[in-house]
């Protein structure tokens, strides 16, 4: 198999909706080692679907994914949904849910996937909005940010915060 090739079973995985694609432990090579965790393996799934254009059948296995009850499975789907970006916009009312959990990692990769989906994640404003008043720096700059790319939608909810201040 060429190097740069995807493996079959991720082609399959990402054709099927399987939730974890099994690969063999040769076709992720990283540093010294394997890259062994099924969450890891799971960021890898979003490159390879926009490559091998199964962002369809990606999405959906990313959706469930988010509703996993392992936390780390929930910021892997969030991390892949960011990287698909605006193609991922169905999932926008799951991710404003992420916005809610109690580990600010899921929230911060939530904001992330919202703000990568851009204009089309701006009914996420209210709930992003909310969280520039947490007391958490780097969530309310990931909150920011994600606001910033959703565009000016987000303007007057932004004026709205200042006003109350």
């Amino acid at each position: 198999m060429h190097r740069n090739a995807a493996h079959p079973s991720l082609v399959t995985a990402c054709r099927t909706g399987l939730p974890r694609p099994t690969l063999p432990q040769s076709s992720l090579r990283h540093g010294r080692g394997y890259i062994t965790q099924p969450t890891h393996r799971l960021i890898l799934a979003a490159p390879m679907a926009r490559f091998l254009k199964a962002i369809d059948t990606a999405i959906p296995v990313l959706l469930k994914m988010l509703d996993d009850k392992e936390g780390n499975t929930r910021l892997a789907a969030a991390s892949a949904l960011a990287k698909i970006g605006s193609e991922a916009k169905i999932t926008v009312p799951v991710l404003v849910e992420l916005l809610k959990e109690k580990d600010g990692q899921i929230r911060m990769g939530a904001a992330e996937a919202l703000g990568k989906i851009g204009p089309e994640a701006k009914s996420a404003i209210p709930a992003l909005t909310e969280l520039l008043k947490e007391e958490h720096e780097q969530l309310r700059w990931a909150a920011a940010e994600a606001l910033g790319k959703i565009g000016p939608a987000a303007i007057p909810a932004l004026v709205k915060l200042l006003k109350d201040k």
